[in-house]
């Protein structure tokens, strides 16, 4: 599902997002990445996300090469790709049934499909009820569930999550991290970024841990060194 060799990404400052990083992750795997804050986290994550592009290396996701994707083929990259925010990002004027169907949209699904595949993610979620709701009406825990159906709702093969709990009380932070599980159960691969040292402790997953932009260990049923 995704292979990095000697991957580098170096900003303008001299600075690197990430240094020599190497990485291989399989189809279906649940994998926790962990570090302190400018570890490389988020920066990995956009570069497999086609957000930022490799300084150098050779970035492997599916069967796009990201140091040679071109920019009309970005869209199809984040068909199989789905990304969940910490921030939630969703559209403060439209339902919770148009923030996902929206996604369906951009991708010209037709009316009918988007009907049945956004009530089919809601109800995974456990939040068919609120279909008309609005974000503002929703608990933190809530908006996070949508953030999860919306980045799902296209069945993307792979789903990056950056802190998905970060904003959560630790009884929801666990809700949210059991509903990813029951998604990994459907063998969409998914990579975790967190500093909740207390799930990582408890899910004993494989743990990625980075450092000033380099991977420091990788740890098949690992905890939060």
């Amino acid at each position: 599902m995704i292979a990095i060799q000697s991957l580098s990404k170096r900003y303008d400052n001299d600075q690197y997002g990430l240094n020599d990083v190497s990485l291989a992750i399989d189809q279906g795997e649940f994998v926790f990445l962990v570090g302190p804050s400018g570890s490389g986290k988020t920066t990995l994550f956009n570069v497999l996300h086609g957000r930022e592009c490799p300084s150098a290396g050779r970035a492997q996701v599916l069967a796009y090469e990201l140091t040679r994707l071109r920019v009309d083929q970005l869209p199809i990259l984040r068909r199989d790709v789905g990304m969940i925010f910490q921030d939630y990002k969703l559209l403060p004027r439209r339902t919770v049934y148009e923030n996902i169907a929206f996604v369906l949209q951009v991708l010209h699904y037709k009316r009918r499909r988007i009907h049945q595949l956004v009530h089919q993610v809601l109800d995974l979620v456990g939040l068919t009820n609120k279909a008309h709701a609005y974000p503002r009406a929703l608990s933190g825990g809530e908006q996070q569930r949508i953030c999860i159906a919306r980045a799902i709702v296209h069945q993307p093969r792979i789903l990056l999550a950056d802190e998905p709990t970060g904003n959560l009380d630790p009884d929801t932070a666990w809700d949210i991290m059991q509903l990813l599980g029951k998604i990994n159960q459907r063998k969409t691969t998914i990579i975790v970024a967190t500093h909740d040292w207390r799930i990582v402790n408890k899910m004993r997953r494989r743990v990625v841990r980075l450092m000033n932009g380099t991977v420091m260990s990788d740890t098949i049923m690992g905890h939060y060194a």
